[in-house]
């Protein structure tokens, strides 16, 4: 037999293997996609299939099937095997019998092996391999590089040399990938085929006994990341099995190897390696970052401490809400003293906490009674935290800082000057016209300045009553003027 030359074979292998397997150029011809059969040790992807079957369906088949004879009048595909699974699709799927005769050419090898090896070589330099297609690409080209020996070829160099640059593919890489071949357990393998598991994690568990590699396949439901891998094949090397030998509070021994396996998986920064107990675990016991693999034993005694802290902190909330309300209370009703004698309307707002919270008078009517309803206080809300903030409050009503304090009963001081009458609404009661209780006033009616009619009237809490005529004034008030009432006069 001749000699291979296996130094160009990367660049040239299509070329040289037909000239050395064939005794005759190969033939076109056009052959029904039924009598097309699959080669057998194909093990390159064939599924999505759409864009290809687009492609032919609207274009045609722009490259010829390569093909080999077979047993009674059949052919085999040496390259093409996608095109023929779509071609077959197009004809059994949308009925595209135009389609049904493939061009091929027929080629005639002298070696199996040689055929076989030119299928790889079809299927390598097509499309981007996965790492699982180059690993059976390099284990079957080893094998048939082997048999072409047996059948004559000579190749120098050492074989994994020569296998990976038919692959164009590093030596380590080979080397990788014969380990996963080798060792990976058929569970994560099966992932590994459907380019579903990273070739650095499948590695990583081949390292691992195919024993222990289920047992994390059945904890973690799929897989662990590269660097958990490590983790775990450090901690196995030093002796963790992840087999606990704990006891329970009630004697019986502790079966939840695989959790803490899959608690190890899922927290590699932290792992427990199956030895410390649930119980004894401080990551059961946190308030953040709480362990979700504990055990139900270690559960009720977290959800139990956590409800006697819950319990305690409402307790304790409560008090302090009562405490704050009873303050609150006090300082509601002196402002309300102080709204009545200034005549404030119930919209009102009444300016006191911090960040600039203000209370209407009508919701500080409600806190003086004691209904605080759903409100929770901070203790700031009512001007608690600062001095000055009562300042605001007192300019609204009109009275001093003291008296809201309970420094004093006086709500203004007598030292200071009665504030000269104006006309109202004053410009803190907005939109207000109307009096806040029952008086006697100067006021001004009229629907504009011009024809205004001053008249004295009463507020009988509803609507202004003409004090001559006794009768309601059916035109607005624009503005009043409340008549000072005889301090010294009895009570009738």
């Amino acid at each position: 037999m001749g000699k291979f030359d296996i130094g160009s074979f990367a660049a040239s292998l299509n070329e040289t293997v037909s000239k050395l397997d064939t005794n005759a150029e190969p033939q076109l011809q056009y052959i029904d996609i039924d009598l097309l059969d699959a080669h057998k040790a194909n093990f390159y992807d064939v599924s999505n299939l759409d864009t290809l079957a687009d492609s032919i369906a609207m274009e045609g088949l722009d490259q010829p099937l390569v093909v080999t004879p077979g047993d009674g009048g059949r052919f085999t595909v040496i390259s093409g095997h996608r095109r023929r699974a779509a071609i077959r699709k197009l004809v059994e799927e949308d009925g595209r019998e135009d389609l049904r005769r493939v061009p091929c050419l027929v080629r005639v090898y002298q070696s199996r092996a040689l055929a076989e090896l030119q299928l790889i070589m079809a299927n390598s330099t097509a499309r981007v391999l996965t790492s699982a297609e180059v690993m059976h690409q390099a284990q079957r080209m080893e094998e048939l590089l082997y048999q072409l020996k047996e059948e004559g070829y000579s190749f120098p160099g050492r074989m994994r040399a020569q296998v990976a640059e038919a692959c164009q593919v590093s030596e380590s890489k080979l080397a990788r990938l014969k380990v996963i071949n080798a060792r990976l357990c058929s569970e994560y393998m099966e992932l590994f085929n459907q380019d579903k598991l990273p070739e650095q994690v499948a590695y990583g568990l081949a390292k691992l006994p195919q024993d222990f590699q289920r047992r994390i396949f059945g904890a973690t439901k799929g897989y662990p990341v590269a660097s958990v891998v490590e983790q775990l094949t450090t901690a196995y090397k030093n002796g963790a099995r992840w087999e606990p030998s704990l006891t329970c509070p009630d004697g019986k021994a502790c079966t939840r190897g695989d959790v803490f396996l899959r608690h190890d998986c899922e927290n590699w920064h932290d792992m427990c390696l199956g030895e410390k107990c649930c119980l004894e675990c401080s990551r059961a016991k946190a308030d953040y970052y709480v362990c979700d693999r504990m055990c139900s034993k270690a559960k009720a005694v977290r959800k139990e401490k956590r409800d006697d802290a819950r319990a305690m902190a409402l307790s304790r909330e409560e008090k302090v809400q009562a405490e704050r309300r009873k303050e609150a209370q006090e300082i509601a009703a002196r402002l309300v003293k102080a709204a009545d004698l200034s005549g404030a309307a119930g919209n009102c707002k009444v300016e006191l906490g911090r960040y600039g919270r203000s209370w209407s008078v009508k919701d500080l009517r409600k806190f003086a009674a004691g209904d605080f309803g759903d409100t929770q206080l901070n203790g700031w809300e009512f001007g608690q935290d600062a001095v000055e903030r009562f300042a605001k409050a007192a300019e609204t009503l009109g009275c001093s800082v003291d008296y809201i304090m309970g420094l004093t009963d006086e709500i203004r001081s007598k030292t200071e000057t009665a504030p000269a009458p104006e006309w109202l609404p004053l410009k803190w009661l907005i939109g207000e016209l109307r009096p806040h209780k029952i008086l006697n006033a100067v006021c001004v009616f009229g629907y504009s300045e011009k024809s205004a009619i001053k008249d004295v009237a009463e507020w009988d809490g509803e609507k202004w009553i003409n004090s001559a005529l006794g009768e309601p004034w059916d035109i607005p008030c624009l503005r009043w003027f409340p008549i000072p009432e005889d301090e010294d006069q009895e009570e009738v």
